[in-house]
């Protein structure tokens, strides 16, 4: 009876840590203070129970001992409270230093205020930003908080207009009217680069995501810039997102690629809102993915090659419908490419009967002859350049739409996971319904067996303790039910799950909107192939002069008129394709170099607080607005 209370013990322990991270992980931002004491309570308790399992368990099951002295990697979880306009009110840091090497004595530093051991040890031998953690071989969770006026590395602006009209954050509460939600992300956080071979700023580069519930009956007509609206339910759900401070790191002007702002707009009456939340992190950006995604020192080397073959606009590609104009547009210039070809060959053949008039040679025309033959050869070789640029950027277009075909199934993984997510929730939520109804049938039992044992003996002692324990497990267990039902769990993961799913439909049109681009650059390719053929031919016809005679007065003129049109023709390729290089005029230096730069920034930034030499880390924070 003894093993078997320590392993339903063990067995609801788990159940209930498990179920309190997740809760956490979607709810714990929305509690106000009285309801996180009381979760604290629970957190304690649970680890309290399990601690005293582990104990129990010791005497049958060998432990591997614990020994040495190291650093464990550290997982930190950044909570901030924030007013309605963005203002921070509380900042809490949770870390979970997890030991999997199996330290007796793991090392840690903190800048921390008010440390608090929440599980694997009670004391955590605090000197100075120095700690030296007796945690026996076992994973390592403490908290504190730092002053509100710590820098965060993004901060959160939000103003709020009704009818077009600024109003403060106290009014927004029973609202009617026209609202406006603008949110400003700045981006604080600063990191030294060698960019082109010069020194430069740039800054951290961190994706934010801010997720806004409303109910359903009070909104109507609603709309949000740079993000999606989910109807969940009985909730209307915004997803904005942004990627504060990297047009600065790029150079580019306000309103440049990657947006820093929000904006959600609705109809609205008797307003409030369930709840606002902001998720930072920067891990997206330290994903050897995104190394691997794009090859920028082949791109650099093809453009330098293609230098003549500049297409215009390239680089204020924003969306899939930039894609479609771009795709228009080059089947223009294909149409007029093909209109100039007519014309070269019209006017090749306008030399060649010329050329029959020749009776006799003269100094004038051997001169002048010279002079045009000269500026035939720039041309052809010319146009040489141009073909090979063409092939070159078909080649480079190829390469960017399988690496798009690459985006879209990592997006495809993302929405599977989301769904396994809420899977596992779904199942989790069963079983700790399940769990609830076996130990009341338990405590029901235990309770008759207490009934008929002799108060004070060692049998109605131990009934005693395991009714105790039981019924204290359930009423965690029943704590967390109700966590789960109010924070409507379910709703929010369907949620998630739908947003995931449109990302990933969303990089599907993409790479379908990248393969019309590659197919435009290959006509491209072939009207320069066609192009190139015909100053070939026109450079041949040209060398036959030489052995006319005569006067060359109306050939040379039917020459001039042929070879204008081949320029008005040529220089429409040639503007239509001036700015391939955008910005960076053909040099991807800066560009390579910024990219790598900002890859190595996420990859630095580990911690918020403080590592110890050799530490290893992750950082998220989470914002909730009030």
């Amino acid at each position: 009876m003894r093993n078997r209370t320590i392993t339903l013990s063990k067995k609801l322990a788990t159940i209930i840590l498990c179920a309190s991270m997740a809760v956490t992980t979607f709810t714990g931002c929305s509690m106000g203070n009285d309801d996180a004491k009381e979760n604290d309570k629970t957190t304690e308790t649970v680890t309290e129970s399990t601690t005293n399992a582990d104990e129990d368990t010791e005497e049958t099951t060998a432990k591997v001992p614990a020994e040495g002295t190291g650093t464990a990697t550290k997982a930190e979880t950044v909570y901030v409270t924030a007013d309605a306009t963005g203002t921070v009110k509380e900042i809490t840091v949770s870390d979970w230093l997890k030991n999997k090497d199996n330290y007796q004595t793991l090392t840690d530093a903190t800048n921390l205020e008010n440390l608090e051991a929440i599980k694997g040890t009670e004391d955590l031998g605090q000197s100075g930003q120095d700690l030296s953690i007796d945690a026996n071989g076992n994973d390592v969770y403490y908290r504190g908080t730092l002053p509100t006026n710590t820098t965060l590395p993004v901060s959160v602006n939000i103003k709020y207009t009704l009818d077009g009209k600024e109003i403060t954050s106290d009014k927004l509460e029973g609202a009617t009217g026209h609202l406006g939600i603008h949110i400003k992300y700045t981006n604080n956080s600063k990191s030294d680069a060698k960019i082109d071979g010069k020194k430069k700023e740039i800054n951290v580069p961190f994706l934010a995501a801010t997720m806004l519930m409303v109910p359903s009956k009070k909104i109507n007509h609603a709309e949000v810039e740079h993000g999606k609206i989910i109807e969940q339910g009985n909730s209307n759900v915004f997803l904005g997102y942004g990627f504060p401070g990297i047009n600065e790191s790029f150079g580019l002007e306000d309103g440049g690629v990657f947006t820093d702002t929000v904006d959600f707009e609705a109809d609205v009456e008797n307003y409030s809102s369930d709840m606002m939340m902001t998720f930072v992190t920067c891990e997206p950006f330290a994903s050897e993915d995104l190394k691997e995604a794009v090859d920028f020192e082949t791109v650099s080397d093809s453009i330098k090659e293609a230098a003549d073959l500049k297409i215009d606009n390239l680089n204020d590609i924003h969306s899939l419908d930039d894609v479609e104009k771009l795709v228009d547009k080059l089947n223009k210039d294909l149409s007029k490419l093909k209109k100039g070809t007519k014309k070269l060959n019209d006017g090749s053949k306008e030399l060649s009967d010329g050329a029959k008039k020749l009776q006799a040679g003269s100094k004038d025309l051997n001169t002048n002859y010279a002079t045009f033959n000269s500026k035939m050869a720039v041309l052809s070789d010319g146009m040489n350049t141009a073909y090979t640029g063409a092939k070159t950027l078909n080649t480079n277009m190829k390469t960017a739409y399988t690496s798009s075909k690459t985006l879209a199934t990592g997006a495809k993984q993302v929405s599977d996971g989301v769904n396994q997510l809420s899977t596992a929730m779904t199942g989790m939520y069963a079983t700790i319904t399940k769990s609830i109804s076996d130990n009341d049938t338990k405590m029901a039992q235990l309770k008759q067996a207490l009934a008929q044992a002799k108060p004070g003996s060692e049998t109605y002692t131990k009934y005693f303790a395991q009714l105790n324990q039981l019924g204290g497990a359930n009423e965690a267990l029943k704590t967390i039910k109700t966590q789960m039902d109010r924070a409507k769990l379910a709703d929010n993961l369907k949620a998630l799950s739908a947003g995931a799913k449109q990302v990933s439909d969303g990089n599907t049109k993409l790479s379908a909107g990248l393969s019309k681009l590659y197919g435009g650059t290959k006509q491209i390719s072939t009207g320069l192939a066609t192009l190139n053929d015909g100053t070939t031919r026109l450079t041949a016809a040209s060398k036959k002069i030489n052995k006319g005679t005569g006067t060359l007065y109306k050939g040379t003129k039917a020459l001039y008129k042929g070879s204008k049109e081949l320029y008005t023709g040529t220089n429409t390729l040639y503007k239509a394709s001036n700015k391939l290089g955008g910005k960076f005029g053909g040099n991807l230096s800066p560009l390579v170099d910024t990219t790598k730069a900002m890859r190595n920034a996420a990859k630095d930034y580990t911690t918020f607080t403080a590592l110890p030499d050799g530490g290893k880390g992750t950082v998220t924070f989470v914002i909730k607005t009030e």
